[in-house]
């Protein structure tokens, strides 16, 4: 198939007596993978797929040579799954770098042909019988274009490396340690969103806020239940002023004699009082 996705708009006609050749049973090959193609570059968001076996998670081995990553799924910018069903050793040897840099761990499609056929009557037939479809991973000193590798992860090479190992604290790795902060997780592609679409109002009117000094701010209650582990809420608000003026805002949670409360606080940063029109969405769990 060529790099430029082509949308096939003829399929095979089976019927009775019909004598089919190679390149009839190729074209309806190529039909079936460009339409799966197409749905997944231009319906879906490429990426790590969430939620499937083990997110393709990357660890250092117990001697900081080499990587392994987990099972699970990713789709590229070109629509082509990359499903990696066991795991995969890959050395890294940070000697073999020019130091400090950065190197990214991808992961990119790749096939090979297999399963030789040979036809005895007739030697000038033979061919491989299939195309075997697989990931590879691949260490990168660029950062990776999506459309033909998904990012695993990246690590910061310090001067001198020698061994990487895994992130005491993922959410700040320091040099030599799998960063896995910057990976990009496969989605829908929704079009325009709205807030309606996301959430539903629980609370909206129009409210005038004085100007705010620096002990107090105009709070507005959203809900009041039962404090306990299962009920916490997600709420967003839109925020419009109807005047000239500048308005923060913010959602809290106030925990007191085991009541959750959630109010939406307003700001006044301007010198004169602010009217302002205000919505607040709980947002959907799914």
């Amino acid at each position: 198939m060529d790099n430029e996705l082509t949308i096939a708009c003829q399929r095979m006609n089976y019927f009775d007596g019909f004598h089919t050749q190679a390149s009839d049973w190729q074209t309806d090959q190529d039909y079936h993978l460009e339409k799966h193609q197409f749905h997944r570059s231009t319906c879906h968001t490429p990426g790590i797929v969430p939620q499937y076996k083990n997110e393709l998670a990357v660890v250092a081995t117990n001697d900081g040579t080499a990587i392994l990553v987990h099972p699970g799924c990713a789709i590229d910018g070109k629509g082509r799954d990359l499903v990696c069903t066991q795991g995969i050793e890959h050395p890294i040897n940070p000697q073999e770098y020019r130091t400090p840099c950065t190197i990214y761990i991808t992961m990119n499609y790749a096939e090979e042909k297999v399963d030789v056929r040979n036809n005895a009557m007739n030697p000038q037939y033979r061919d491989y019988a299939f195309i075997r479809e697989f990931p590879k991973v691949e260490i990168l000193l660029d950062e990776p274009n999506i459309d033909t590798h998904v990012e695993l992860a990246r690590i910061a090479l310090a001067k001198n490396a020698s061994r990487i190992k895994d992130a005491s604290n993922p959410e700040e790795p320091a040099t030599n340690e799998i960063d896995r902060r910057h990976i990009r997780k496969a989605g829908t592609i929704l079009g325009a969103v709205g807030l309606d679409q996301t959430g539903k109002i629980v609370k909206e009117g129009e409210i005038g806020v004085a100007v705010t000094d620096e002990e107090s701010d105009t709070s507005i209650p959203i809900a009041s239940i039962k404090a306990s582990t299962d009920t916490f809420r997600y709420y967003i608000a839109s925020v419009i002023p109807k005047s000239n003026g500048h308005v923060e805002w913010r959602i809290a949670s106030i925990v007191e004699k085991g009541i959750l409360e959630y109010r939406l606080f307003l700001k006044n940063c301007a010198k004169q009082p602010v009217t302002v029109r205000y919505q607040v969405y709980e947002l959907h769990s799914r």
